[in-house]
């Protein structure tokens, strides 16, 4: 007599896999808003380091502009000129001025100066640096500059 039907061990492996697509894949499928919310805030928050950083190895100005829409990063030209000339920081991986659309559903919100503006040191020009809030999907983030250091961290 030939036996029919699954062991148990398939029954569970089919049971392990399927609970694993509902938590890990199925969510990427159906809502992609929290995880573009989550992508930008981390993309946002590391350009506004980039143009510290930027600041502080070369010696110039280097601005970020936030708005709803987006973001870029330009450095002053030429060097001491306090003028933002139309050069854009190039965008180090990806080649190209470094900047971004702020994706579909979700919402960025600045407390104070749009323009973010970093000297030869690092430090904000500003004694007032903006508090940037990134949302969407459920997904809720802020981060913040120190104002006499310029460090960039979550608030």
């Amino acid at each position: 007599m030939s036996a029919k039907g699954f062991s148990l061990i398939e029954l569970v492996m089919v049971i392990v896999i399927l609970g694993i697509l509902a938590v890990v894949a199925i969510p990427r499928f159906t809502g992609g808003t929290l995880y573009d919310a989550r992508g930008f805030h981390d993309e946002l928050m590391s350009a506004t380091r980039y143009a510290q950083l930027q600041a502080s190895t070369t010696g110039c100005l280097a601005r970020i502009a936030i708005s709803s829409g987006g973001y870029a990063l330009d450095h002053e030209n030429p060097c001491g000129s306090g003028d933002f000339g139309g050069l854009p920081v190039i965008h180090p991986s990806r080649g190209g001025a470094f900047q971004a659309n702020t994706p579909s559903g979700v919402t960025v919100s600045i407390s104070g100066q749009a323009e973010l503006v970093f000297d030869g040191l690092g430090r904000p020009l500003t004694n007032n640096p903006p508090q940037v809030t990134v949302e969407g999907g459920g997904f809720s983030r802020s981060f913040c500059v120190e104002p006499e250091t310029g460090h960039v961290e979550v608030c």
